[in-house]
């Protein structure tokens, strides 16, 4: 008897540690999540360039790829000479956000900082590497996961999360300031003079002044709500598109966070995720999203209408 309360016990607790696990959505929507046969396993982190040249950063298997904008691979890396964790060659790549400098230039964030890297003629090379490390110094990361660059003074803001606070660099990448938050920020998204924060963990997003006043949240009742809001890109039109996770769709919303429509729902199909990650807008204004669990990414128009997948 004793016997079978043990097995019983270590039935529950297994169960528990699945259930505590990130794929949680996957394993009971799913099952047991499959090995892609593709390019991705896990593409997480993108970003698009003024040429169409899409950056996918893959959170699994460490790569960053660089695509042209048909999806025809140009480059593939996962260590990049120069790039070194105590001493030892590390993956230039979490699978965490990027945003585009340049042409063939991005800044990604990589192993506790941020690696600005330059892809020219199939020949990449990194730059230099801002930030000290992991942390909780002025000039250390916690655990970076977002980062957006602003349009019209090239600041980049970046989320760390474990030590809860948006870091602002100026464009050569000095640090100028950082500002707190109360829980754990995931990405950023900038417009004019706000900075929006996705908090993934407690379902909502804030809207700050660009020094860090909270001016109002939003995302947490009625159609506009999420779960688990990961990524947030800001349209050309000035529309914030945020990545509703475990609701496998895109939630969209004006500047003052008012719901204006859903995009997509969970599933395999065309127009359909399971765990959006990280989204940007081509030069053409199409809306691209890293597919997660679908182990691709889809190109789609801003209001939603498929157009392609890329695998």
């Amino acid at each position: 008897m004793k016997i079978l309360v043990v097995a019983a016990s270590l039935v529950i607790l297994l169960n528990a540690a699945q259930l505590a696990r990130r794929p949680v959505v996957r394993w009971w929507k799913d099952g047991t999540p499959e090995v892609s046969t593709g390019r991705f396993q896990d593409p997480e982190g993108l970003a698009v360039d003024t040429r169409g040249n899409i950056y996918v950063a893959d959170e699994d298997w460490g790569l960053l790829t660089q695509l042209d904008r048909e999806g025809r691979t140009l480059s593939q890396i996962h260590y990049l000479e120069g790039y070194e964790i105590d001493g030892q060659p590390a993956p230039i790549t979490s699978g965490d956000g990027m945003v585009v400098l340049g042409p063939g230039r991005i800044l990604a964030i990589a192993q506790f900082n941020l690696a600005e890297i330059e892809f020219e003629d199939g020949k990449v090379k990194l730059i230099r590497v801002i930030g000290l490390g992991k942390g909780s110094g002025a000039e250390h990361f916690g655990d970076p996961e977002g980062i957006a660059r602003h349009p019209d003074s090239g600041e980049i803001y970046v989320t760390d999360e474990d030590n809860r606070r948006i870091k602002v660099y100026d464009s050569d990448g000095k640090l100028l300031r950082s500002w707190p938050v109360r829980q754990d920020p995931e990405s950023v998204g900038l417009l004019d003079d706000r900075a929006y924060v996705t908090f993934s963990k407690d379902d909502w997003i804030g809207c700050y002044s660009l020094e860090g006043e909270l001016r109002f949240r939003f995302g947490e009742k009625g159609a506009g709500a999420t779960n688990n809001p990961e990524f947030i890109s800001v349209s050309p039109d000035g529309l914030l598109y945020v990545t509703d996770q475990r609701n496998g769709r895109i939630q969209v919303y004006d500047s003052d966070g008012n719901h204006r429509f859903s995009i997509g729902s969970w599933g395999r199909g065309l127009g359909e995720f399971r765990d959006p990650e990280d989204l940007a807008f081509d030069p053409d204004g199409n809306l691209v999203v890293a597919d997660g669990e679908n182990h691709r990414i889809q190109v789609l128009t801003k209001d939603g209408t498929p157009i392609r997948e890329i695998r």
